[in-house]
């Protein structure tokens, strides 16, 4: 009994196995490095499960939303720092700009501060009450924070000495950053001239836990 030809089989396997591939790719639709990050980084977080754990971190919150500045960027979040009992009196505002870097898996985030930070306070409760020009920020330069993806968490933060200090005792700043779908972790610090820390927490990293829904995909 001659035996049937297997390429016949073969060749629809393969269909059939290509089919697969791209049904699974129109079902997980791709992003950008910097559009995952900016996704990350928009919400409502809070330390304060740190800061019950360990009395000595702040209970602070860290709110992040999406504006319009397509001067600065495609990804651009007003983000804001409050002691979770000062809800309405941030001791830090900002714009982190989220871009591609050159390199495969990396992203920047470059930092930019208001003019007029009190006209900002809750600009998240509602991004529409504020029309907001490039005009109304300047860049930190030196001061961005370049981070990689590793497949689930982005890491990485200032370079060296790089960011000039924001008061008049602190020589430089550093940031390290920890970014994730579930939180987010940062590290600031301040330096004199003499290298020795003069702000930011000498205990370790804050961590900020998310209190709202990761944002989805668009």
């Amino acid at each position: 009994m001659r035996a049937r030809p297997l390429l016949p089989l073969l060749v629809l396997l393969a269909c059939s196995d290509k089919a697969e591939e791209t049904t699974d790719d129109s079902a997980a639709p791709l992003e950008t490095t910097a559009e995952r990050l900016a996704r990350y980084l928009e919400g409502s977080f809070d330390s304060s499960a740190q800061a019950s754990e360990d009395g000595r971190y702040y209970a602070v919150q860290l709110d992040a939303c999406p504006v319009d500045l397509p001067e600065l960027g495609a990804h651009v979040l007003y983000t804001e720092l409050v002691y979770v009992l000062e809800p309405d009196d941030p001791f830090r505002q900002w714009f982190q700009v989220v871009t591609d870097d050159s390199a495969p898996r990396t992203a920047v985030i470059s930092v930019w501060e208001p003019i007029d930070p009190e006209a900002l306070i809750n600009l998240c409760a509602d991004t529409t009450a504020q029309t907001l020009a490039s005009s109304d920020v300047v860049e930190r330069i030196g001061c961005a924070e370049t981070v990689d993806w590793d497949g689930s968490t982005y890491s990485g933060g200032t370079s060296g000495e790089d960011c000039p200090g924001s008061r008049a005792d602190v020589s430089y700043e550093t940031a390290e950053v920890m970014v994730e779908d579930h939180g987010i972790t940062r590290w600031d610090r301040g330096y004199d001239s003499d290298g020795t820390q003069v702000s930011g927490s000498e205990l370790g990293a804050y961590r900020y836990d998310r209190l709202t829904d990761l944002p989805p995909l668009q």
